[in-house]
């Protein structure tokens, strides 16, 4: 344990495209000093890059695992596992890390035995009963709530290849996957499709998310690690393959119909597939999505928590989710076993 606790603690909590981060390390740079932590060595530079155009030369610093610019600099961006173990000030992102099994002790120890003057924790908002107690003997604690910025729909059908717009993002769960899809969306886009994932070399990761953002690519064929807070300005959403190996076996993706917010632009999310394919149905109502609420009242403890029907406040049950007769990886989009059985990114 640490001999001196944090004098202040803030939570920003919310979901993807809040503002969340950005308002942390906005904080950052009006300390001056402090330290910026991630999971994944593109967000760990993506603060660096904008940290170095707010401040003066020779105050950011960057250290990962492939890259070391300055380390010793005021302000650090660097991958969990390099953070010191104190200082000024401390943002730690995507903190609901901190229940993976494989890298999640570094974010505890880091809540646990840091020693710096504050500590903003950027994470889910579902992670804070986990959080929460990691800094029990901090005084000063603050839960900031942070809202979508973007309304995010959901498509009402699949998407052929031919129908994939610009400023798509495609989403794939292994390498082969990704590259096959590739291969399909360059023979309808020629050169304007491209590739992203964690074991990119970092100046083509950057040339690659360079590249979407100015708008020589249309489509982005990426893992999942796209999902852990790197930004590209992207219109749509695109799931190539429904199921994921999660290191024992391949399970459904859960389906959700997301909170509309009618003040914000319009996002999708949808299914990219050769060929239609049933989605996955709930188990205690029966439909697919979209669902409609079912009639009868089922015990609470019999809900799934992502189906609109269930009341307030019921717990979820352990099995839910069932996958429908007809495979939800169709050709030629499903490749391979999947990736390794852990959140993307534990191997960068």
């Amino acid at each position: 344990m640490r001999g001196t606790p944090p004098q202040r603690v803030v939570f920003h909590l919310g979901p993807t495209n809040s503002g969340k981060t950005h308002d942390a390390l906005a904080a950052l740079a009006e300390a001056g000093a402090g330290t910026y932590a991630a999971p994944l060595r593109q967000l760990a530079h993506e603060a660096y890059a904008r940290l170095s155009a707010q401040l003066p030369p020779g105050t950011v610093g960057l250290s990962t695992g492939e890259e070391q610019i300055e380390p010793m600099a005021p302000v650090l961006c660097c991958t969990v596992e390099k953070a010191p173990p104190r200082g000024g000030l401390l943002v730690l992102d995507e903190a609901h890390w901190v229940t993976d099994p494989d890298r999640g002790h570094t974010w505890a120890r880091l809540l646990l035995t840091g020693e710096y003057r504050e500590v903003r924790v950027v994470s889910a908002a579902e992670a804070l009963p986990v959080l929460e107690p990691l800094v029990a003997d901090v005084a000063d604690v603050e839960v900031v709530r942070h809202g979508r910025l973007s309304r995010l729909d959901v498509l009402p059908a699949p998407v052929r290849p031919s129908g994939v717009r610009p400023r798509t993002l495609v989403v794939a769960f292994s390498r082969k996957a990704v590259y096959a899809t590739a291969a399909v969306l360059e023979a309808v886009r020629p050169g304007r499709t491209g590739v992203l994932y964690g074991a990119l070399p970092p100046a083509t990761r950057r040339e690659v998310i360079d590249r979407f953002s100015r708008g020589e690519l249309d489509v982005l064929v990426t893992t999942d690690v796209i999902g852990h807070g790197i930004n590209v300005p992207a219109a749509t959403v695109l799931f190539a393959e429904t199921t994921k190996f999660d290191g024992v076996e391949r399970r459904p993706l859960r389906t959700w119909r997301p909170r509309r917010s009618p003040a914000a632009p319009a996002a999708t999310c949808s299914r990219v597939t050769a060929r239609s394919a049933c989605s996955p149905a709930c188990r205690v109502c029966g439909r697919t999505p979209p669902w409609s609420p079912p009639a009868p009242r089922w015990p609470a403890a019999r809900w799934p928590a992502t189906c609109p029907g269930a009341p307030p406040g019921s717990a979820p049950s352990s099995t839910t989710w069932a996958r429908s007769r007809r495979s939800t990886s169709p050709r030629p989009w499903a490749g391979g076993r999947g990736g390794p059985g852990r959140p993307p990114g534990t191997r960068r």
